[in-house]
């Protein structure tokens, strides 16, 4: 609710889904700027720092991303430099993990979409290795998202030799390390 009400402050509420550009540390950021985008009305994009310059300024072009969060202790990254350098873009500076997490004054930002209703809506955005020209975007919809939630849903059938969904034995407050970066989809389904 801190992010999204951060993202908010800085570029209000989007009335159609928008990209918002984001490469940085491997930490609670990815996922807490994935949420805020979603209950502000823009959809985290993901790109990796191993693209190309060319590569990543075609996945931004095909998403129209005109908006780049960027961790504001850290020197960006050399891609970013370069992105930011060839594309106009509005840079936000993400607050330190610390100050995001300090949830003592945080109010709630509602989110007050149904799922039918965001179910086709990007929930982010990856893009595809570019192992056949540049990358390309992939938007994850809700409904995908969902789906990878349901799979604990699942009964047991005939056959299953009682195996259980991966997420059967999470607890509340389980720690759970995905060395994925967020802009692979291993690293969103761990991460979400």
């Amino acid at each position: 609710d801190k992010t999204a009400w951060w993202l908010y402050d800085q570029i209000g509420k989007s009335s159609s889904v928008r990209p918002v550009g984001y490469i940085g540390p491997h930490d609670l950021r990815h996922i807490l700027i994935t949420y805020a985008c979603v209950k502000v009305g823009y959809a985290a994009l993901y790109l990796s720092p191993k693209n190309s310059t060319e590569g990543a300024l075609a996945v931004l072009e095909a998403t129209k991303c005109g908006i780049w969060a960027k961790a504001s202790e850290v020197t960006a990254a050399p891609l970013v430099k370069d992105i930011l350098e060839k594309r106009p873009m509005k840079l936000l500076e993400l607050p330190l993990l610390d100050e995001l997490l300090d949830a003592e004054d945080a109010k709630p930002f509602p989110y007050t979409k149904t799922f039918d209703a965001a179910a086709t809506d990007p929930f982010c955005y990856l893009h595809t290795s570019g192992s056949t020209g540049v990358p390309k975007p992939i938007p994850w919809s809700h409904g995908l998202i969902g789906t990878m939630d349901a799979i604990r849903l699942l009964p047991p059938v005939d056959g299953d030799d009682g195996l259980v969904p991966w997420t059967s034995n999470w607890k509340e407050c389980d720690r759970i390390y995905s060395s994925f970066p967020m802009c692979h989809g291993a690293g969103i389904i761990m991460d979400i």
